[in-house]
């Protein structure tokens, strides 16, 4: 239950990654996909840079993504006609890169992919060939298949880093320091809080249970006695020190509104009704440029990145002309794929460092 109450830090900036669509999900797409069909075959899905993708080439396509990615299409009727058309947006998309990398003479080594085919085989559960061979026969997907999309992922990661890799390298001192100075309040430590929580069931129960904390009975008692999460019932409740990001947001408001030896609540979430208490406060605190200069740069580099990538990426989508089926035309054809049909993303990829 406490791992309900508390949430994963978010990143400032979301990292750009090598598979497939990732980086389109991460730094959104600006240019338009033109959504009126002009003149498609009939058994056509879509067409782009006059190419094109017939609805059995797509469906093949998707079974290939299930077994690299485990993307699936949804059981629910009412979510399936969703899927076709965000599943159409994303292979326009890599289609659209792909082309791009391709016209740039952009090779790719059988071994660079049979390396990454052996990095995907040995991370299967359990890893190896049997695995690989089982989920091939439930996607429907072939070999041939599978290394075909491996190939465009590395020619596509080759085409990011060739296209902003000069831009990035520009970046020195002066761009970091500047963005620093900008943005000093939003670098600093934030105020944390060292909190103990219980959860009950009930609001009447955690009613009760803020009654006898603030009448003074033992905090660690009432935990044992009354506290369903296990994880910090033997630790007298305690859920660390934390900051504000890290808590679902209804806890975290009563949470940094107490006074540090209170008690709040109670509040709802999604483990149940808790009561907590603030047992220290520690204040934000500023840094310096020198403490905060790793978390600058990265943030910096990846501002020019996407800004780079975006600007390019539209400019190739634009001159793709992009023509979808009726059926298979996403709602918003330029906005970047549902975050339910990104794949698994890997690390970004990185330029040449900047001097």
């Amino acid at each position: 239950m406490r791992e309900r109450v508390l949430r994963a830090l978010q990143p400032m900036w979301a990292r750009l990654v090598l598979a497939v669509v990732a980086p389109l999900v991460a730094i959104g797409l600006v240019a338009g996909v033109s959504a009126w069909v002009t003149a498609l075959p009939s058994d056509a899905a879509f067409r782009a840079d006059g190419v094109v993708t017939t609805r059995t080439e797509l469906a093949g396509r998707i079974k290939m993504l299930g077994a690299l990615y485990g993307i699936q299409q949804p059981e629910d009727p009412a979510q399936q006609d969703r899927f076709r058309r965000d599943a159409a947006k994303m292979v326009v998309l890599t289609s659209v890169i792909d082309h791009a990398a391709r016209q740039r003479g952009i090779e790719v080594s059988e071994q660079a992919v049979q390396a990454r085919l052996n990095e995907l085989v040995a991370g299967l559960n359990p890893p190896g060939e049997d695995s690989f061979i089982r989920l091939l026969s439930e996607t429907g997907a072939s070999r041939p298949d599978v290394l075909d999309e491996i190939r465009r992922q590395i020619r596509s990661a080759t085409l990011i880093g060739q296209v902003v890799g000069g831009p990035v390298k520009e970046l020195g001192e002066a761009d970091y320091q500047r963005y620093f100075t900008e943005h000093a309040a939003e670098l600093a430590v934030p105020e944390q809080r060292h909190l103990r929580n219980i959860v009950v069931r009930t609001r009447a129960q955690a009613d009760q249970v803020a009654q006898r904390a603030r009448e003074g009975t033992d905090f660690a008692a009432l935990v044992t006695e009354s506290s369903l999460d296990r994880a910090t019932r033997d630790t007298q409740g305690d859920l660390g020190v934390l900051t504000g990001d890290q808590l679902e947001p209804g806890y975290r408001d009563a949470a940094f509104q107490a006074p540090p030896g209170s008690v709040f609540g109670p509040v709802q979430t999604s483990s149940g009704w808790n009561v907590g208490r603030v047992d220290e406060v520690r204040p934000s605190v500023p840094r310096t440029y020198e403490q905060a200069r790793d978390e600058v740069v990265g943030t910096v580099r990846d501002l020019r990145i996407a800004q780079t990538w975006n600007a390019w990426l539209s400019r190739q989508v634009e001159d793709a002309d992009v023509r979808y089926a009726d059926d298979y035309r996403p709602a918003d054809p330029g906005a970047p794929p549902a975050t339910s049909m990104q794949p698994v993303p890997g690390a970004r990829p990185e330029p040449e460092p900047a001097g």
